[in-house]
């Protein structure tokens, strides 16, 4: 059989994996009912920098692959994203109308007091309230963002939580990563060889498109989106805003 390509971060790539893992005895599960199958793979997406690329996604997967309920985690206290806006909160929607789940993705360097394990608690409480609400869902799964070796050594339990990085995920399930736009073990070994009976797959929906490109090109296509999203805002707040660039521009090319 020809090996598919699963590793080239395009939209074919994306759905060969999910094929690959169907085809490979697995069953899509999620973090809620796992335990009913005797192979599950769960899939979950990071959502670090756009809503919109994870609209995408959720958009291609339900097309591609109608019985896959895959969770999104997405941030409350990031800095690229608002959960509350009209915008947000319509994607947010969007991915739940595709058939998808939608966690916390939590990040615990925003706080001062992140060793102090109450606060800590009391701050993911906080989060998931108000993802609750701007989602209007009821989300029962946390991924913590960058989590440090402590973390992932200490098996920590949520109340009424599954944690993607405790040991009945992280290391009962095996894991694999595409972050840095690269998977850091051989994906089509790990799905085909047989010896993982259940499997965690995360993925980031800004690493993928129509066509194949550099980390390098992904990452210039965010900062450019970015940037328009940035003048499109400023445009709803400042009337003739063009007309004032191109002053600003004026003085700052004239001779001093």
């Amino acid at each position: 059989m020809t090996r598919p390509v699963i590793d080239n971060f395009t939209w074919d790539s994306y759905r060969n994996l999910l094929e690959l893992v169907r085809e490979s005895g697995y069953t899509f599960a999620s973090y809620d009912n796992h335990e009913q199958y005797e192979s599950p793979c769960i899939v979950r997406h990071d959502i670090d920098a756009s809503l919109e690329r994870a609209v995408d996604m959720a958009r291609f997967e339900a097309r591609c692959v109608p019985d896959l309920q895959a969770t999104y985690f997405v941030l409350v206290s990031g800095n690229w994203y608002n959960i509350h806006s009209k915008k947000s909160r319509r994607c947010l929607q969007m991915i739940q109308e595709y058939g998808h789940a939608i966690g916390l993705h939590f990040d615990d360097t925003q706080y001062e007091n992140d060793d102090n394990p109450d606060a800590f608690c009391a701050n993911v409480t906080r989060e998931l309230t108000l993802l609750q609400e701007a989602a209007n869902a009821t989300v029962t799964s946390i991924s913590m963002h960058r989590p440090r070796p402590e973390f992932l050594d200490s098996d920590f339990q949520f109340p009424n939580l599954h944690n993607t990085y405790s040991d009945v995920f992280y290391n009962q399930f095996k894991y694999l990563s595409d972050s840095a736009m690269r998977w850091r073990e051989d994906a089509y070994k790990v799905i085909t060889s047989g010896h993982y009976p259940q499997l965690q797959i995360l993925t980031h929906p800004i690493w993928y498109g129509e066509d194949q490109k550099e980390v390098r090109d992904r990452l210039a296509h965010i900062l450019e989106q970015g940037r328009h999203e940035r003048y499109e805002l400023m445009d709803e707040t400042f009337n003739q805003l063009h007309f004032l660039i191109q002053e600003i521009r004026s003085h700052e090319n004239a001779p001093a």
